[in-house]
């Protein structure tokens, strides 16, 4: 599937796949949660009385609507702290013991669903959710710019801020009104993005822009007057150390299948202007970059996030037709800031992992049991404990903390 995404950027006519509406009563969107939750309450506890857990619940889906059926897929959704709670596709199927049940309401752009997912049959937790979503913006072209760090030495804010430049604009407007080709702004803010984007940008060159979304605006900064501030939202780092040339597009994937070409499946945004345009297809490979980000790169794509490039459109030849390629020079990737791991879980080698080895989002399952033992020369006495990693506490182990559960063998 990655292969075929690599050669042709849209598989092969053009036949309507989920994202679409399939007829008059059937539709299907992506949301993103507004606000939700989870409470869970374990069936098994220690000591008697059982406490239940709130769990704040975010994250983005596509819902498919039929009626008065609901199915999810395309599920990218946290729950903090972790509780061990997954969205259920069908979330109203029961399998293994395990109850499923949803009630939704749609309201224009508004989703609103309540379930549970009951295991308590089988010593499992219930997990009751709540959540409002609404339907996702296709995509914001707008407050894009290219920005490198100042390397200057002297007195800052005068010097060690940052130039942006807006993209796909011959000038930019600074803090102070003027419209400059850059712009020198003495404070940037990462408040938003939660870390400075310049130290996790990989091995970006030091005169090689990343790419910033986000605002300018005025800063005094007294005694040196409007040196401005910049309130970044997102970032994005190059995939070379090449200059970026032609026009910066979002190339998004309009969720079409197709068996032959052109297919025009792919939305281009063309960022900081209200233009935009369908494509048949976008080959990344002249930019030069390494297998690894070209990977990540159709990685986004295939989940209906933008590839943010720069380059021009080609109109070619293809199969049964003359389609429009998009022909980058460069693109560019969202940097991630420092890692952090849910309770239950530290960071080892960059991956979240729990006192045993199980990889997020899997959880620690200790089992006990055994006859015990008693040490001849010491009297301790032990019992056989040993490890494993499962993707949920199923019966009859039972949850026991933070991304762990613990089973009672005889």
């Amino acid at each position: 599937m990655m292969n075929a995404l690599k050669k042709t950027a849209c598989a092969l006519l053009c036949v309507f796949g989920i994202t679409q509406f399939s007829n008059a009563q059937a539709t299907s969107s992506g949301f993103a949660i507004d606000e939700g939750n989870v409470v869970v309450t374990p069936a098994r506890c220690f000591p008697e009385s059982c406490e239940s857990t709130v769990a704040a619940l975010t994250g983005t889906f596509n819902a498919d609507i039929n009626g008065t059926d609901i199915t999810f897929s395309s599920i990218d959704v946290s729950v903090t702290p972790n509780v061990g709670f997954s969205l259920p596709a069908n979330p109203n199927t029961s399998s293994n013991g395990t109850t499923r049940q949803a009630k939704f309401e749609l309201n224009g752009d508004t989703l609103s669903v309540k379930g549970i997912v009951d295991s308590r049959a089988f010593d499992g937790p219930l997990y009751e959710y709540s959540f409002t979503a609404s339907v996702s913006d296709s995509f914001d072209a707008h407050d894009f710019f290219t920005a490198t760090q100042d390397l200057r030495k002297c007195v800052s804010p005068l010097c060690g801020g940052i130039y942006v430049k807006a993209v796909n604009k011959r000038l930019t407007q600074c803090a102070d009104g003027t419209r400059k080709p850059q712009c020198y702004i003495g404070t940037p803010n990462w408040e938003k993005l939660g870390f400075n984007p310049f130290t996790h940008a990989g091995d970006t060159g030091p005169f090689t822009p990343i790419l910033l979304k986000g605002e300018i605006s005025a800063l005094d900064t007294k005694p040196y007057g409007n040196l401005g501030e910049f309130t970044a939202t997102a970032a994005y780092r190059p995939a070379t150390n090449n200059p970026a040339r032609g026009k910066f597009v979002a190339l998004m994937n309009k969720g079409i299948f197709c068996i032959t070409s052109p297919c025009f499946s792919t939305d281009e945004f063309i960022l900081n202007t209200d233009k935009t345009r369908v494509i048949s297809g976008f080959d990344l490979n002249p930019t030069g970059a390494s297998g690894k980000d070209v990977d990540a790169a159709y990685n986004e794509y295939g989940n209906e996030r933008p590839i943010i490039a720069a380059g021009y459109n080609k109109r070619v030849q293809e199969l049964h037709g003359v389609g429009v390629s998009f022909i980058a020079n460069q693109f560019y990737l969202p940097i991630s800031g420092p890692k952090t791991c849910d309770e239950g879980y530290s960071l080892v080698e960059g991956k979240c992992q729990t006192p045993h080895g199980c990889e997020a989002p899997q959880l620690e399952l200790t089992a006990i049991g055994g006859a015990p033992m008693i040490d001849p020369i010491t009297g301790e006495i032990t019992s056989s404990v040993s490890y494993s990693c499962v993707d949920s506490c199923e019966f009859p182990a039972f949850e026991s903390g933070p991304a762990s559960c613990t089973v009672a063998l005889p």
